[in-house]
């Protein structure tokens, strides 16, 4: 077999290398099993089973409610069908990634909300 031209060998490097930075960005699948609850319990479990970056104020989603979470999916999706339909929105820094939780002001932005949502 023919040696290859150290160009090559450096360009198929850089190939594996971008390959591999973009598989890092994705976010994996993860198994979760949350019951519905108060979110100030069900959020802190779906900080332990999501392995991400995300905040939230004990007294921002004081007396708010979330529903079942079980399945595999992203963590992304999964924080997503937590607070569907609920008065709680996640919003993710495009910058860091990393996703805050907060209060709907009003009906309107959590119908908004649950229009601009993938199904599930």
């Amino acid at each position: 077999m023919p040696a290859l031209h150290p160009c090559k060998l450096l360009f198929l490097a850089l190939v594996v290398v971008f390959a591999d930075l973009l598989a890092a960005t994705g976010e994996a699948k993860r198994k979760f099993d949350i019951p519905a609850g108060r979110a100030e319990s069900t959020l802190k479990q779906f900080g332990e089973q999501a392995g991400i970056q995300f905040f939230y104020s004990t007294s921002v989603v004081s007396g708010a409610r979330t529903n079942r979470l079980i399945g595999e999916m992203t963590p992304g999706d999964a924080l997503q069908a937590m607070l569907n339909q609920t008065q709680l929105l996640a919003v993710q820094d495009e910058r860091t990634g990393a996703y805050t939780v907060h209060k709907a002001k009003s009906i309107s932005d959590v119908e908004k909300n649950v229009e601009s949502r993938p199904a599930l």
